[in-house]
Formats: structure tokens, sequence, C-alpha cells
């Protein structure tokens, strides 16, 4: 029995703490959404290259998909310089991530997760 309660205990550790995917992880069983304008998310750094994100995203097996709603990504609308990216992460998490960039710059990113979206 005990070592099953230490299994599952490294399983979770590893799972939400860990893992590669463990911020993904955690936002899938929260079911999280968001946007952020500042800061850090998802390894995401509001003002880098948005060139970064692609390596990392597909690295992370995530795949680029083209926009239901032009110039538009999670309910927020955005400019005609501003250079949208959507990015599906088909794994048990069933989510996705935009990123919003001007030039060189990334501006926003958002979220939306959770089981079984969408």
């Amino acid at each position: 029995m005990w070592l099953l309660i230490a299994i599952f205990v490294l399983g979770a550790t590893y799972t939400l703490a860990i893992s590669p995917h463990s911020s993904f992880n955690r936002a899938g069983l929260a079911g999280a959404s968001g946007r952020i304008d500042t800061g850090k998310k998802f390894g995401v750094s509001i003002g880098n290259n948005p060139r970064d994100i692609e390596v990392k995203f597909t690295a992370l097996g995530f795949e680029k998909v083209e926009l239901t709603k032009a110039r538009s990504c999670h309910g927020f609308d955005y400019a005609e310089d501003q250079n949208l990216q959507l990015w599906f992460d088909d794994s048990w998490r069933r989510g996705t991530l935009c990123v919003v960039s001007s030039g060189s710059r990334i501006m926003y990113l958002s979220w939306s997760y959770g089981v079984g979206f969408p």
C-alpha cells in the first residue's frame, strides 16, 4: 500500500511541478483562462521575440492553427498592426494559447484551458 502511495505522490509531483509541461498541466486541471500584458506565463515573457515561442511551442508538441475570427483571440480584439499566433495543445489538457506581437516584441499572451475543451 505504501508503495502505491509513494508512486502516486512521485507521479503527481513530476506532473505538476517538475515536468516541462507542469504549468500547462496545472492550467488543464484547473480549467484556467486569462491574459497577461506584463510578466511571464507558460514560459512566455512579455517583451520577448515571438520567434522564440514558435520554437518552444513546437518542441512541446503544440500545433499552430488558424484563427476562427480575424483579429480576435479569446474574446479580445486586436489592431491590424498586431500579429496573432494561435497554438493548440491537443493533449488531455485541451487548450489554446494566443501570442500577440507587434514587430519583434510579444505584447500579450492569452490562454484557455480545460479538460474536454474545445
